[in-house]
């Protein structure tokens, strides 16, 4: 024997659910209120747009923030290793000249 499910209200499955019912003023109110909606399918394309090109200014301004460091990393290392080059340049030449002068 098959148990026929009996058709629900919307009603009586929002109240199962506990999730209040979206009015238009609440809608118009988060798409005026300077707060994005919680759903991309309500934001207008204005909205859209600038919150995009906020995202990727943020998201440029910590990559540039990123290869600053990066410049500073390497032009540090460079200097480093330069110093250490004529460090050791220096060491083979006296290296060479005492061990020349039997020293």
């Amino acid at each position: 024997m098959q148990m026929r499910l009996q058709p629900r209200k919307f009603s009586s499955l929002q109240e199962d659910a506990r999730i209040p019912l979206p009015n238009k003023e609440t809608q118009l109110t988060k798409l005026t209120s300077g707060v994005p909606p919680t759903d991309p399918s309500q934001e207008s394309w204005g909205a859209y747009l600038n919150r995009q090109v906020a995202e990727r200014a943020e998201q440029i301004g910590s990559m540039e923030l990123g290869i600053d460091k990066l410049q500073e990393n390497s032009a540090g290392w460079a200097e480093e290793t330069s110093k250490w080059a004529g460090r050791q340049k220096r060491n083979l030449l006296f290296g060479a000249l005492k061990k020349g002068a039997g020293i």
